[in-house]
C-alpha cells in the first residue's frame, strides 16, 4: 500500500504534467487522478479543490526554481550562470514549442479569473524570481540599468516561446536564445 506522501506526490506530479500540457482550464481533477494512477475519490483526501492543487503546483515550481538558482550560483561567473539559464531553454525547446511556457500559460489562464487573485500573485512572484535572479547577475556584471535589461532579456525569451508555439517551430527559440548567448559573450 502506498504511503500518504507517495499518492500526494504522484497527484502533484500528474497535476504539473497535465496542467502544463492541457492548460489549467481544460484539466479536470479526473484527468489529474488518471495520469497519477490515483483514484479520484482519494484525490480529495490530499487536495480539496483544483485551486488547492494548482497552489501546490506553484509551490513546487518555486522550490524547483530556487534549487536550480542555488546550483547555478555555484558556477564561476555571472556570464556562465546566465548561459546555463539560457541553455535550459534550448534543452527544452521542443517541449516549449509544443506546450508553451508553463508559467506563462498558467499566468494567462489565471489572470482571466477574478476569483483567484492570490494564485495570480503567486504565479507573478515566480516570474519575479527569474527577473530578480537575472537582474542580480547583470548587476554583478556591472550592467547599467540591470533591471531594465533583465526585463528585456526575459521578454525576448517569453516572446520566442510564444512565437515558436504559435508557429510550431522550435528553431525560433533556439535562434533567439543563441542570439542572447552571443550578447552575453560580448558583455
Amino acid at each position: 500500500m502506498a504511503r500518504k506522501s507517495d499518492k500526494r506526490e504522484r497527484l502533484l506530479e500528474g497535476a504539473i504534467e497535465t496542467i502544463y500540457q492541457r492548460g489549467f482550464n481544460q484539466t479536470t481533477l479526473a484527468d489529474i487522478a488518471d495520469v497519477s494512477g490515483v483514484q479520484l475519490g482519494n484525490f480529495y483526501y490530499y487536495f480539496k479543490t483544483k485551486d488547492e492543487i494548482v497552489e501546490a503546483v506553484i509551490a513546487e515550481r518555486r522550490g524547483s526554481l530556487l534549487s536550480t538558482y542555488a546550483e547555478w550560483d555555484k558556477l564561476p561567473s555571472p556570464k556562465v550562470r546566465i548561459k546555463a539559464f539560457l541553455n535550459t531553454y534550448i534543452d527544452d525547446a521542443e517541449n516549449l514549442t509544443a506546450n508553451g511556457c508553463p508559467l506563462g500559460g498558467l499566468s494567462f489562464e489565471l489572470n482571466k479569473r477574478e476569483d483567484v487573485p492570490d494564485l495570480v500573485d503567486k504565479v507573478e512572484k515566480l516570474f519575479s524570481l527569474h527577473l530578480q535572479w537575472l537582474t542580480h547577475q547583470f548587476k554583478l556584471m556591472r550592467k547599467a540599468k540591470a533591471e531594465e535589461f533583465a526585463d528585456e532579456f526575459y521578454s525576448t525569451i517569453q516572446g520566442a516561446i510564444l512565437l515558436a508555439n504559435c508557429k510550431k517551430d522550435s528553431r525560433i527559440i533556439k535562434n533567439q536564445i543563441n542570439r542572447l548567448i552571443k550578447l552575453v559573450d560580448r558583455m
